[in-house]
């Protein structure tokens, strides 16, 4: 019997990826844990969905280790997304929720406003933390690394437009909580490119990693070239 790969992540790890801008795309190419679990002899389950954040990401790989026996799993696999992305589940159903949407169609969402960005860093990095721990409890393999940017992009420039930097929240305080996090030491090196920041010495695969292997200008994630690319990268840190 093979062992299981379980991987988790946002849209970039999803294996049922639809391309908005390209509605009539077919995007059904393996993505990289697939592609991960072939070349590691292994069968995988893929919890990807698109829009999650790092809530969804923790609790369905854990929640997904409870229901397996410690031996049968082979590897545990982390594509983290943006720190302020929120989850809610309603009705046992996962929803991703922009915290700071652009579209007036999802003002009925709900959405939390509670803490800022600097705190949902923090509980990023305390998640990252966790699951190392239940994977280390369990003597499971782990394996991390920052899908896109923890507070780069989309997100955080929506913050920044919005609030004007009301709370005096920069991209530097961000690096320095980064920096003065107390799991900053304690996260291991089965997290890939930890710290994440380039501007820490860490990386994320988005910014560092895919060159042009992506679906298109409008659409910047992995084609089936870039989903090859993120694999590779990843068993070469394997």
């Amino acid at each position: 019997m093979r062992k299981v790969l379980i991987a988790s992540g946002d849209s970039w790890t999803d294996p049922d990826y639809i391309a908005h801008s390209h509605p009539d795309m077919d995007c059904s190419w393996l993505k990289w844990p697939e592609i991960l679990a072939e070349k590691l002899d292994m069968d995988c389950i893929n919890l990807g969905s698109s829009g999650a954040g790092n809530k969804y990401i923790f609790n369905s790989l854990v929640d997904q280790i409870q229901l397996m026996e410690p031996d049968d799993i082979g590897y545990v696999m982390a594509g983290w997304s943006q720190a302020p992305r929120v989850d809610v589940k309603v009705r046992d159903m996962w929803r991703s929720v922009d915290p700071y949407p652009m579209d007036p169609a999802y003002s009925t969402q709900i959405i939390d406003r509670r803490g800022d960005v600097t705190h949902w860093v923090q509980e990023s990095i305390l998640r990252f933390y966790s699951l190392q721990e239940i994977c280390k409890s369990k003597n499971i393999p782990l394996l991390q690394v920052q899908m896109i940017p923890l507070y780069g992009g989309y997100n955080w420039n929506l913050i920044k437009q919005s609030r004007d930097n009301a709370d005096s929240t920069t991209d530097a305080t961000l690096l320095q909580t980064i920096n003065d996090s107390i799991y900053i030491d304690k996260i291991e090196d089965n997290f890939v490119g930890w710290p994440t920041e380039s501007d820490l010495g860490g990386i994320n695969i988005q910014m560092d990693v895919i060159d042009e292997h992506i679906i298109s200008e409008l659409d910047i994630h992995p084609n089936e070239k870039g989903q090859i690319q993120i694999a590779e990268y990843l068993y070469d840190k394997i």
